[in-house]
C-alpha cells in the first residue's frame, strides 16, 4: 500500500512537470530548492559530505551556499529526467553532444569490449541514454534496484526507451557482464556510490578520506583486460549538456589485488577531479562514506 501511494504521488508530480512549458522548469527547480533548503532536507548528509570535501577551503557560509546550489542542481536534474520519459529518442539525442567518441572506437578495435566508468555527477541518466544511442544497441548499463517496484518499472521503461540495455543487480550480473565484454560490446557502470557488496570491500581515497569502491567493477576490468574509459556530463544550460569521454589508464603489475586497487584509486581520482570543477552538480545527498574500513572505523553520519 505504501509503495502504491508513493507511486501515485510520483506520477501526479510527473504529469504536472512534463506538461509545463520548458522555460518554467529551471525556475521551478529554483523554487523547489528554496523550499527544500527551508525544510533542511538532507542537510546533515550533504553538509557532512561537503565539509569532508571542501571544509578546508570554504567557510561555513560558503558551504551553506553550495548546499543550496546542490539542491537546485538536483531538482533540475530530476525534472530533466522526467522530461526524458515524455520525449522520443531524437529529442533525447539532441540534449547532449559527445566529445571523445574516437576513444570508444579505438577501444572496440581491440575486440575485448569496453568498460565505461562514470559517476553520479550531473544528469547521469541522460549521459547513459545519449551514449547508448550513439552506441546503436551495443551499450549496456549496470543498474541498482529501486525499493518501490512501481518506480523501478518506470525507470526501466525510461532507460530502455532511450536505448539503454539495463543489467540489474542479481546473482547472474557478473557472468552477464563478462559475456557482454566478450561480445565486444560496451558495459557502463557508475561505480562511485557507497557499497557493502563483496566479501572484502575495497577502499580508495576520495577527497582525502577512504571511500568504498565496488570490488566487482575493479575485478571485471582487471581480469578481462578490457580497455577502460571514463565519462562525465556537464550542463551548459537547462536541457543542454556536453558529454566527455577519455581513457582511464591505471598501472598494471599482473597481480590482481594490486591492479584492482590501482584502478579504484585512478577512478575515484577522476571523479574527484570532475567534481572540483563544478561541485554543486554531484550527488552529495548520498551517504558516500557510510561503509568504513578497519583503519578508519568511526561512523561519518
Amino acid at each position: 500500500m505504501k509503495h502504491w501511494f508513493s507511486h501515485r504521488l510520483f506520477m501526479a508530480c510527473y504529469q504536472l512537470v512534463v506538461h509545463l512549458p520548458q522555460r518554467w522548469i529551471a525556475p521551478l527547480a529554483h523554487a523547489c530548492a528554496g523550499f527544500t533548503y527551508a525544510l533542511g532536507g538532507a542537510r546533515h548528509t550533504i553538509l557532512t559530505n561537503l565539509e569532508i570535501a571542501f571544509g578546508q577551503q570554504l567557510s561555513p557560509r560558503e558551504l551553506g551556499r553550495l548546499y543550496r546550489d546542490n539542491l537546485r542542481a538536483t531538482w533540475l536534474t530530476t525534472f530533466e529526467v522526467l522530461w526524458m520519459a515524455r520525449h522520443d529518442r531524437d529529442w533525447v539525442r539532441r540534449r547532449a553532444r559527445i566529445h571523445g567518441w574516437e576513444h570508444v572506437e579505438r577501444a572496440r578495435e581491440q575486440g575485448r569490449g569496453v568498460l565505461m566508468l562514470g559517476g553520479h555527477y550531473g544528469n547521469f541518466e541522460l549521459q547513459n541514454a545519449v551514449v547508448a544511442l550513439a552506441a546503436d544497441g551495443t551499450y549496456h548499463s549496470y543498474t541498482g534496484r529501486q525499493r518501490n517496484p512501481h518506480l523501478e518499472s518506470f525507470m526501466m521503461r525510461l532507460r530502455t526507451g532511450a536505448g539503454v540495455q539495463p543489467v540489474p543487480r542479481s546473482a547472474e550480473t557478473s557472468r552477464r557482464m563478462i559475456r557482454i565484454l566478450a561480445d565486444n560490446q560496451m558495459m557502463g557502470i557508475c561505480g562511485d556510490l557507497n557499497t557493502r557488496h563483496g566479501r572484502a570491500p575495497m577502499f580508495a581515497p576520495f577527497f582525502g578520506k577512504l571511500a568504498s569502491v565496488p570490488e566487482g567493477m575493479a575485478t571485471l576490468a582487471v581480469k578481462t583486460g578490457c580497455p577502460v574509459l571514463f565519462s562525465w556530463i556537464v550542463r551548459t544550460a537547462p536541457f543542454q549538456h556536453e558529454i566527455f569521454i577519455k581513457p582511464l589508464p591505471y598501472p598494471r603489475t599482473g597481480r590482481l589485488s594490486v591492479d584492482r586497487a590501482a584502478l579504484a584509486a585512478c577512478f575515484l581520482a577522476e571523479v574527484e577531479r570532475v567534481i572540483r570543477e563544478r561541485p554543486e552538480d554531484y550527488l552529495w545527498v548520498h551517504k558516500r562514506y557510510r561503509t568504513r574500513p578497519l583503519s578508519d572505523p568511526a561512523p561519518v553520519y
